[in-house]
């Protein structure tokens, strides 16, 4: 699957339409669905992401993507909805920011669809956890499931492995680093397992 988009994403940067009208009518459903959730409009939804597929289009030779199409397409509409709520604020003198900073909020901690946000993202981040959690040394690896996966306690950890509390702390700590850096485009979601 991932190879496949992989393919789709060099065909439509190398100007093929009928690659990005596949690409299109893939994301385009999951991308409305997600916008919806900070703006209660269907119509500047689909104006919305229009123009985003427009200059998806116009500026495909320039594309930067750095993660997963996924973290990229959706960081984009979450990017312009935001920047269509501040603008929709100053424009009609709705000095309201309490509510433009909980739309702003919600996007960032949205998870109100587990199964959307899960089927969207689960495979890109299981796969780089998977990575990192493999290239860690053994008993850093073993501290940080019993802590994480396990739920155990940081001294229990310690006499189980007859190393310190602090020692613990610190493999906890050092993987926690690790998977910030690699992962993120999705620290907004992530924050919520991992605090």
């Amino acid at each position: 699957m991932i190879q496949d988009i992989q393919s789709v994403i060099t065909k439509t940067i190398n100007g093929d339409i009928h690659a990005f009208e596949k690409l299109y009518k893939l994301y385009h459903p999951k991308l409305f669905l997600y916008a919806r959730k900070f703006i209660d409009d269907d119509e500047v939804i689909r104006d919305l992401l229009q123009e985003f597929f427009i200059d998806f289009w116009q500026n495909r030779s320039k594309l930067a993507i750095k993660t997963s199409l996924n973290a990229y397409l959706f960081r984009c509409i979450h990017n312009r909805c935001i920047d269509y709520l501040r603008a929709n604020t100053i424009k009609h003198n709705f000095v309201n920011l309490a509510d433009l900073r909980l739309s702003e909020t919600k996007s960032q901690y949205f998870l109100e669809d587990n199964n959307l946000m899960g089927t969207i993202f689960s495979e890109d981040i299981e796969a780089i956890i998977n990575k990192v959690m493999s290239e860690l040394p053994e008993q850093c690896r073993r501290v940080f499931i019993m802590s994480r996966n396990q739920g155990t306690s940081t001294q229990e950890i310690a006499e189980h492995l007859d190393i310190s509390p602090r020692t613990v702390e610190s493999h906890v700590y050092r993987v926690l680093k690790t998977l910030k850096i690699h992962l993120t485009d999705y620290m907004s979601i992530l924050t919520l397992f991992f605090l």
